[in-house]
């Protein structure tokens, strides 16, 4: 993905009153329902988890077909599924329905969604839908970042390096953070410290053995 985000309505109100008291109504109303449910599932089998449910939209979605996609995400995002309201901020995003991916990426966000946060951060930083906001961007991307989000490590450590999000130019953060995405399998932040160590860039001296250690051969899954 690009990097740029309630109740029980089926049961009459007259019959979840009569259940919150009566306990027999309470098995009845069970035994019905698992009954209603076993019949569901032998007739068009398991029902779907909500993740099994968001796969099923994403592969609509890279078919084309966004709007169905959207339809069938939109229902598991009400639910509270991070996943599913991160992926449906994504699509609002790019269709710059930006009240919307604000909405959806800050719901994700706030349950911990990682990408969500990011999401946040980049519209943020850019002013999408919302008074461009350095320090709220920063503070989504270091959410991210210290919850493991490598690509927030590096932006970051990009933003100490170069001023942005929020944060005043500092070498010695910027360098912090490299490393710690280096050392989480970032392939831009090695190459950043061994060009940093080479040439004697961001206040560290110029160190052979130092730099050599960065630009040791990616392995698999770096970033």
């Amino acid at each position: 993905m690009k990097i740029r985000t309630r109740c029980l309505r089926s049961i009459p109100l007259a019959a979840l009153l009569v259940l919150a008291g009566n306990p027999v109504a309470q098995a009845q109303q069970t035994d019905v329902s698992e009954s209603s449910l076993t019949a569901a599932e032998s007739e068009s089998g398991p029902v779907e988890t909500p993740d099994e449910t968001v796969d099923r939209a994403l592969q609509i979605f890279g078919s084309g077909d966004i709007i169905q996609a959207m339809q069938i995400l939109q229902p598991v995002a009400e639910q509270g599924h991070p996943r599913a309201q991160v992926r449906l901020a994504y699509i609002y995003d790019q269709a710059r329905y930006y009240d919307e991916a604000l909405h959806w990426y800050r719901e994700a966000a706030e349950a911990g969604n990682t990408e969500a946060a990011i999401g946040l951060a980049v519209m943020y930083s850019a002013g999408d839908g919302t008074e461009p906001d350095p320090e709220a961007a920063g503070r989504w991307m270091r959410k991210a970042a210290d919850n493991g989000e490598v690509r927030a490590m590096v932006a970051i450590a990009d933003a100490y390096e170069r001023g942005g999000l929020g944060m005043e130019i500092d070498a010695e953060q910027a360098v912090n953070w490299y490393t710690r995405a280096a050392e989480h399998g970032s392939r831009s932040a090695r190459e950043r410290l061994f060009e940093a160590y080479t040439s004697g860039e961001l206040g560290l001296p110029q160190d052979a053995a130092a730099a050599q250690q960065w630009s040791a051969s990616p392995v698999a899954g770096e970033q």
